[in-house]
Order: C-alpha cells, then structure tokens, then sequence
C-alpha cells in the first residue's frame, strides 16, 4: 500500500514541476534566514516563483492545490548564491522528500532562501543573463 500512495504521488509531483515549467514557474519554499527567532518569516514558506531577468514573483500558494493564500511578493535579485543541500534542521517545514536544494538571494526586501527539487532551481538561470550580455534589470549596468 506505501508503495503505490509513493507512486501515485511523484507522477502527480512530476506532472506539477512540468505543468509549472512549461509556464517558466517553479514550486518553491521561501524563508527570510535574518528575521528574528520565532518568527514565521523563519520558516519555509511554499508558493509559486516566476523568476524574470533580474527579478523574481513570489505566490504564496497552499502546497497541494497551488491555491493563492496570500499578497504576492516581487523581489528585485542583485546576486543569487551557489546551490546548496538542504540537511538536518533546515528541513523543518519542508514535505518529506528528501533532494531539496537551495540559494540564498540578495534582494532589495534584504536576504532571502529560496529551495525547490535541483530541475525547478535550473529555471532561476533566466534571473542572470548569460555572462557577456548586459540586460537591461538591474544587473544590467
């Protein structure tokens, strides 16, 4: 039985990370690492992303039905770190699968961590334009 309910449910996760890529989004959880102890911007907040050159669209969306459940957020991106494993203790408010990876994002709204599966990071490529292209966000100049 906990096999098919693991079956049925990457096939569901699978046609979402698709569905969501064909769109340029990603399901992402979100946290301000410098809020204050006990904080709720401290943990792992889910939602949509839609990342744009030198920007990214933040939906707080309930995780299995993509509902909005909140103000959406527009981060202006200056600098995305490299990727890094999600381990111990900062799984706390993430599903149970395991393979989450994350970037730290330096913003106008201050630090922020961003973790989705490593195929939905692929997508915050379109946030840097390829190195040699100036864009016109602000990185561009």
């Amino acid at each position: 039985m906990y096999w098919l309910i693991t079956v049925v449910y990457l096939r569901a996760t699978r046609k979402e990370r698709k569905e969501l890529a064909g769109k340029g989004q990603l399901r992402a959880f979100l946290r301000y690492p410098d809020s204050l102890p006990g904080s709720l911007s401290g943990i792992w907040n889910p939602g949509i992303v839609t990342p744009t050159e030198g920007a990214l669209r933040f939906q707080p969306a309930a995780y299995e039905t993509r509902e909005s459940s909140g103000r959406s957020t527009n981060f202006t991106v200056a600098d995305v770190s490299e990727r890094w494993t999600i381990t111990g203790k900062d799984r706390k408010y993430l599903p149970a699968s395991a393979g989450y990876e994350a970037v730290t994002l330096a913003t106008d709204k201050g630090r922020v961590e961003l973790a989705a599966s490593p195929e939905s990071l692929d997508l915050l490529a379109v946030i840097r334009p390829p190195l040699g292209q100036d864009g016109p966000g602000p990185r561009g100049h």
